[in-house]
């Protein structure tokens, strides 16, 4: 069970860099810096992270969330 809990929090801990990187090249593209054209995939990996934070109160939410982040991200 805690090799789970450590697997979960790695997981997210990645996912959230990922978003970190998404935003800050995002805003590179804004001003003219760089070019970023995986827009889709950070809104998904975002959603796939706001589930994370509905979990135990709202279960319904979080897997509708989830969905939602995972087709996004398949769509990209």
């Amino acid at each position: 069970m805690r090799l789970l809990s450590i697997l979960s929090f790695l997981c997210s801990l990645a996912i959230t860099i990922v978003v970190i990187y998404g935003v800050i090249m995002m805003a590179g593209d804004l001003m003219g810096l760089t070019t970023f054209n995986n827009q889709l995939l950070i809104v998904g990996l975002a959603f796939v992270l706001l589930s994370g934070l509905f979990g135990k109160s709202k279960p319904r939410l979080s897997m509708l969330v989830l969905f939602i982040g995972f087709i996004i991200v398949l769509v990209n």
